[in-house]
């Protein structure tokens, strides 16, 4: 068995080391950093200078592996940015770090791209192996992502508005059907009933005619009103009490029917005016489906406060009729209705033969109070 003199063992180890890259810690080594599939350098700490590259960094960067070790980490990434001064820092301080950074082809192309760099010891200099990555392909999916996730959000904001608008224009509709059936069709009536009794007393006819006329124009002021989108100003006109009171007039002057009324007149200064304006149309809505359909001979009532409830009650002797069944009186619809728009309820008590009672009732709220003052009425 021949044995390796010592010296030439240290010889061949020598040139070994002096074959294989720094940091590769031998050939194998050597050859698996040279072929990897991702982008990888070594480059001194101190100044940057590149001292070792493999195919797919120069693939990556464009520059052939001669070029590529001649060149700083000032020739291949964005350093003044502040992405890069942060990882050197980190770097630094943990030996590690893995940051984004912009990378600089050889044709000063800039690429958003992703390092993960470490330090290590060769002989006593500090060097670091940097691994990079393209991330434009990965940049452009997720850009790709996000138009669609944002053209998604934008047709679905799209269609929420979409229904918003529908929406509001249902109850714009809605509430404009509720002011023509519950206030400018009650005028329109009270004025017929005014000309066919001007027709039936020629002693009163001028001033049946004049009631007529001034209820017709009223009407007109409204219908002119909604088409503008203005609410009824006869609550800010002459107030809610006042307005009942006038209802209930012109009601007994044109119908056999006794209606008696108590209100509390300290709710005027409390309640706003479209609250106010909401009691009033349920009291019309209630006068006229009595009017309609009851065939009574006397109403009564009843607006009230306490501490925590607004009351409105319309009570009638007429021929009541059967809560259990279905009810499809647009009239009922829209007393339940109005109640609910601020939190209140409306119920009908009655059985055929025995009159009927509307109970409505609305919690103390602010927004049934006037701004000016939103302490409710103590009684």
């Amino acid at each position: 068995m021949r044995l390796i003199p010592e010296e030439t063992i240290k010889k061949q180890s020598r040139i070994s080391k002096k074959s294989t890259p720094a940091g590769t810690g031998g050939s194998l080594h050597h050859l698996a950093f040279d072929n990897s599939l991702q982008a990888n350098i070594i480059s001194r700490v101190n100044d940057g200078k590149i001292i070792e590259a493999n195919i797919a960094a120069c693939n990556l960067l464009g520059y052939s592996k001669q070029e590529l070790l001649t060149k700083y980490r000032k020739d291949i990434f964005s350093i003044t940015e502040r992405s890069f001064i942060r990882m050197l820092k980190k770097r630094t301080a943990e030996g590690h770090v893995k940051a984004g950074v912009t990378i600089i082809k050889k044709n000063h192309q800039h690429l958003p791209g992703e390092i993960t760099s470490v330090i290590f010891a060769d002989r006593g200099i500090e060097n670091s192996i940097t691994t990079i990555d393209d991330m434009s392909e990965s940049r452009l999916k997720q850009k790709n992502i996000d138009i669609k996730k944002l053209d998604k959000e934008t047709k679905l904001k799209t269609s929420q508005i979409a229904d918003a608008v529908t929406e509001a224009h249902e109850k714009e509709r809605s509430d404009i059907g509720k002011e023509l059936h519950d206030n400018v069709n009650q005028l329109l009536s009270v004025s017929r009933l005014y000309n066919d009794m001007a027709s039936k007393n020629d002693a009163n006819k001028e001033m049946y005619l004049r009631r007529s006329s001034e209820y017709t124009l009223n009407a007109i002021e409204e219908i002119r009103k909604l088409t503008k989108g203005m609410i009824t100003d006869v609550i800010k006109d002459i107030g809610l009490c006042e307005a009942i009171d006038k209802t209930i007039k012109d009601t007994m002057e044109t119908h056999p029917i006794k209606i008696f009324c108590v209100q509390d007149n300290l709710i005027e200064k409390h309640l706003n005016d479209k609250f106010k304006l909401n009691i009033f149309r349920i009291v019309q809505e209630q006068l006229n489906n009595i009017l309609k359909h009851a065939r009574a001979s006397v109403v009564k009532i009843r607006l009230s406060q306490n501490k925590n409830t607004i009351m409105l009650s319309v009570a009638d002797n007429g021929v009541g009729f059967n809560t259990t069944k279905k009810i499809n009186g647009i009239g009922i619809k829209n007393i339940k209705s109005r109640a609910k728009i601020f939190r209140g309820s409306a119920n009908f008590i009655s059985q055929p033969g025995k009159g009927c009672v509307l109970a409505v009732t609305f919690p103390v709220t602010n927004a049934l109070m006037n701004g000016s003052n939103t302490d409710p009425v103590k009684t």
